[in-house]
């Protein structure tokens, strides 16, 4: 090995040894795995001693083929240039004689591991009878002396496979490692970016081991990374040609077969069983896998794991909850699995049901009552358990014969069903799945089949098919006819109202939710399962448009939810809310319900909800206008969902950076991610994302003039799009507006009709919905009459009134970029695009929009924090003359209102007429003017009597307040 290999990345251990040599250490120890580094380590040390303490003798003892004390005490003195002793004299005895009189000395015994307890022995006599030598040794088992300072000499830190500069690459020891000698081997090779992703990866499935670091580059002069990367799993590879190296270090198999040999019967055995585990793993599971045996002393499992941790052939990794996790480093496990035939049917079989019932207990566990203790353990697990259930796949043909794989193979489905069900491709072999579902056999627990019907039914949900889901649904209700639970009967009903409100059937789902509360409250079923039949009412209202009713069940829900650890349910209860306060227009709560869910996801096993709130928050902030913050927040889901098996979110996040680059009116960034993003999902089946990503591309072509190409692009998706409501009338009235503009009148009816009958479901029937409709048969009607066809003009008067609240009170206000205007992205480019093309007679047409208000409506007046509508409609004449306050602001709104500026009111001018030459801080006048606007708003419209009662206004906050456009005077 080249000696100066193993130095990359080590100048931390160097300090330590000579801080610990310094001050006075008698013995320091090297410990870590074969081909860590040890030796090099030592002769660094060496070099460094030499230089700064030049007084000293430096003696180095090579013992790699010392088998005895003898052997040991015989090579000191040699390298000390002691006498000989006479053949009386024992070897010990006289080392320790002459060791006294050495001047100040440091010993360095390198590969000392096979005669570990013999020289532990030796130091520990010589320490007692000279005061002289220090004593630095290598060894993969540390001595066990009381004087002993033992430094553990790790793997290289680990690149992230993500490099692709050399500057990143050599960021991380292991990766400059791998780099400098690939480069060594291979000087004129000229190395591109995947090629850095590549030596990363060799680093990192090396584990950081120096020695098979060095020994996979020098292939370099034969082959590229990729090559290299490729070969890895054949330990035949890491074979080296340096004529300078021993015997022991020309080979990773060498070096490990030397380790081998050094173990005794018990700890060969228990190391060859642990290749059953794919990566890491815990102690119970060992106890649980390997052949139990206890040894004639008594000795059992774990003591003789615990030695083979000493020996440096098991390696710590991350741990969750400080529980302990253990690994054969990579190299070690390939070797094992070279000298046998795997892993034996014994042992395969006990770490598939260890693991089964692992995963059944803890899913099962947190959807009857949100205990969640085990979700991390699961993540962590991830490798063992899909192992596992690969090899119970291999047994699929003689489950007959062998009916406990029949259970495990059934419980480790449900596991990761429930685990990863939001995986799109999901591991599971699904045919099988329903085939163990509808067995009858008596060697398949009826509760596990119930379980398997019920994983079945939410994974066909999120592979979108709910007609398959609900069919599961229902089987698992039939299986439940003969295992009756009430808790389990809950489960099913949550399985059957996913399908339904997927298939769109909100009544039948509704009502099955309410027969199933009265149930739980006669049983006083526990808070979590009340609080989750809340969270699916709430979406369920949603869905049929109606967001008041939403809201209420909602905060029950939260409210239920919070009395218990559910977390999963309480983020996707906030996630609901968050959804619903959007949709109401309280874009301030909607934000700080994100922020929240955000806040609690922070595990493992909550990335793909952290990922979501984060998604939500990213177009929160796109239909605000927010560019920044839109940025960033999407930047942020592309990093959370770095390591989530789905691209799905992280595509919709290229959506929406290219709805937001789109927005600020940068075509070519725009262009370039949705392109991105419909390729991705074209590759991952990721319908609804492809869907939107090509509605975008569309946009573009509008955008840059080309109304044909436009409507060529987003007129199929109308026709595609049947799962979202939502999406649909955005892709239905894009098309109609097109249409229009082309004069393809017929057209443009058809998807205007079409989206109309979406209004009233899939929360379609949102402010942004309706005033999309609106938009659309406006602009028909005006394309017909200019024409001179005589078609009636709009109708949908609530259309009119969400038009009239996103577009403001004044044109003027559309030209002026600097201001952000309160609609939503897609209303706002909408109205760009639309304009572009027939400005002044839309213009015209929207600035007349009639009144919504009915006779069946009772006009309203509200303010709301960070917000709020000031709305003018009929009302019974109240005289105000004893409410002068009150009045003298009304007269203040309507004299200051001029429709051709569109002037605003500030704070300092509302305080200044109220209270003339009344000297107040600004957070007094500000309480001032809150409150007569809060008088207003409780002694609602029929305290107002207008001369012109149509028109409307907007309050954006509590600093500026916009009147009607109409003149109005009090009576």
């Amino acid at each position: 090995m080249a000696r100066n290999s193993g130095l990359v990345g080590r100048s931390t251990e160097l300090a330590e040894a000579m801080t610990a040599l310094t001050g006075g250490t008698r013995v320091f120890t090297l410990t870590g795995p074969p081909g860590v580094g040890k030796t090099a380590l030592m002769k660094a040390l060496e070099a460094e001693l030499l230089e700064t303490r030049a007084r000293e003798t430096v003696l180095w003892v090579d013992l790699t083929t010392a088998t005895c004390a003898e052997d040991l005490a015989d090579r000191i003195r040699t390298a000390a240039g002691l006498p000989l002793r006479t053949s009386q004299e024992q070897p010990n005895d006289h080392l320790a004689r002459h060791l006294s009189l050495l001047p100040p000395t440091v010993i360095m015994l390198d590969n000392a591991e096979q005669i570990a307890a013999e020289t532990g022995d030796a130091l520990c006599r010589w320490l007692d009878c000279s005061s002289s030598p220090q004593f630095v040794v290598t060894s993969r088992v540390p001595l066990s002396l009381p004087e002993e300072h033992v430094l553990g000499v790790n793997p290289l830190g680990l690149p992230d496979r993500t490099c692709t500069t050399e500057l990143e690459l050599r960021s991380f020891p292991a990766g400059a490692l791998a780099l400098d000698l690939y480069r060594t081997a291979n000087p004129g090779f000229v190395l591109e970016k995947e090629d850095f992703a590549t030596l990363a990866e060799v680093a990192q499935r090396l584990d950081g081991i120096p020695l098979a670091i060095e020994l996979a580059a020098s292939r370099g002069v034969l082959l590229t990374p990729r090559q290299i990367l490729n070969r890895l799993e054949r330990i035949h590879t890491l074979r080296g040609e340096n004529p300078d190296s021993d015997s022991r270090h020309a080979t990773i198999q060498a070096a490990l077969d030397w380790s081998w040999e050094l173990l005794d019967e018990a700890e060969r055995r228990l190391l060859a069983q642990l290749i059953v585990f794919p990566s890491g793993f815990e102690v119970d599971a060992v106890e649980a896998v390997v052949d139990g045996y206890e040894s004639e002393d008594g000795e059992d499992t774990l003591a003789v794991f615990q030695r083979l941790r000493k020996n440096s052939l098991v390696a710590n990794e991350p741990s969750r909850d400080r529980i302990p996790r253990f690994r054969l480093l990579y190299v070690v496990r390939q070797w094992l699995l070279g000298r046998s035939e795997g892993p034996s049917t014994t042992c395969e079989r006990r770490h598939a049901r260890h693991y089964a019932e692992l995963a059944f207990r803890v899913v099962t566990a947190q959807e009857l009552a949100g205990d969640e203790n085990g979700l991390d353990q699961l993540e962590a697990e991830r490798d063992n358990l899909l192992i596992a259930y690969e090899r119970a796949l291999r047994r699929r043909d003689s489950l007959e014969t062998q009916p406990e794989w029949l259970e495990i193979l059934a419980k480790l489905s449900v596991g990761i069903g429930f685990q990863y069900q939001q995986v799109a491709k999901t591991p599971l072999d699904i045919p099988l799945l329903e085939s163990l579902a509808s067995s009858q056999r008596d060697e398949l627990a009826v509760e596990t089949r119930l379980w398997l019907e019920l994983c079945l039914a939410r994974i066909q949900r999120f592979r979108h098919e709910p007609r398959a889901s609900l069919e599961a649904a229902n089987r698992a209700a039939t299986v439940l006819d003969t295992h009756r639970t009430h808790e389990l009967s809950v489960l099913t009903t949550f399985a059957t109202v996913a399908a339904l409100n997927e298939l769109q059937r909100y009544g039948e789902a509704l009502t099955l939710l309410e027969t199933t509360r009265d149930r739980c409250s006669e049983l006083n079923t526990r808070a979590y399962l009340r609080g989750r039949l809340a969270v699916y009412e709430q979406v369920l209202h949603y869905n049929r448009g109606d967001f008041e009713r939403a809201l209420a069940v909602g905060e029950l829900g939260k409210h239920l939810l919070s009395e218990t650890f559910g977390w999963s349910a309480i983020r996707t209860c906030l996630l609901a809310l968050a959804g619903t306060r959007q949709a109401l227009g309280d874009l301030a709560e909607a934000s700080a319900l994100l922020e929240e869910v955000v806040a609690i996801s922070d595990r493992p096993d909550t990335r793909n909800a952290r990922a979501n709130a984060l998604l939500m928050l990213g177009k929160l902030y796109l239909d605000q206008g927010l560019a920044e913050l839109a940025r960033s927040t999407l930047a942020q889901v592309h990093q959370a969902s770095s390591t989530l098996s789905s691209r799905a979110l992280s595509t919709y996040a290229d959506v929406y950076s290219g709805y937001l680059a789109l927005d600020v009116h940068s075509h070519d960034e725009a262009r370039t991610s949705l392109q991105r993003c419909a390729q991705t999902s074209a590759i991952d089946d990721l319908k609804r994302q492809k869907l939107d990503a090509e509605y975008g591309l569309g946009l573009l072509r509008w955008a840059d003039g080309d109304l044909v190409g436009a409507l060529a692009i987003i007129d199929p998706l109308c026709d595609a799009e049947r799962s979202s409501p939502g999406n649909g009338v955005r892709y239905d009235t894009a098309a109609a507006s097109l249409a229009a503009l082309l004069g393809e009148g017929v057209r443009a009816e058809s998807r205007l009709a079409q989206a109309v009958s979406r209004l009233g479901t899939g929360g379609a029937s949102s402010p942004e919905g309706r005033a999309l409709v609106y938009l659309a048969r406006l602009l028909l009607s005006e394309h017909a009459i200019a024409s001179g066809d005589e078609r009636p003009g709009p109708t949908d008067d609530a259309g009119a009134w969400e038009l009239s609240k996103i577009w403001g009170s004044s044109v003027s206000g559309w030209r002026r970029r600097d201001q952000r205007l309160n609609w939503s992205f897609e209303v706002r480019c909408r109205m760009r695009l639309i304009t572009a093309h027939s400005p002044e007679s839309f213009e015209r047409a929207i600035w007349n929009a009639p009144s919504p208000t009915s006779e069946s409506e009772t006009p309203k007046l509200w303010f709301e924090e960070g917000g709020g509508r000031f709305r003018i409609g009929q009302g019974d004449a109240v005289d105000l003359s004893k409410r002068r306050m009150l009045a003298r602001c009304l007269s203040l709104l309507v004299a200051r209102w001029d429709p051709l500026q569109a002037q605003l009111l500030s704070m300092d001018v509302l305080t200044e007429e109220l209270w003339p030459g009344e000297r107040m801080l600004a957070e007094a006048a500000a309480n001032r003017v809150y409150k007569v606007i809060s008088d207003l708003r409780r002694a609602g419209l029929k305290t107002i009597l207008m001369a012109e009662p149509e028109g409307y206004g907007l309050v954006p906050d509590l600093t500026v307040v916009e009147v009607p456009r109409t003149r109005a005077t009090l009576k």
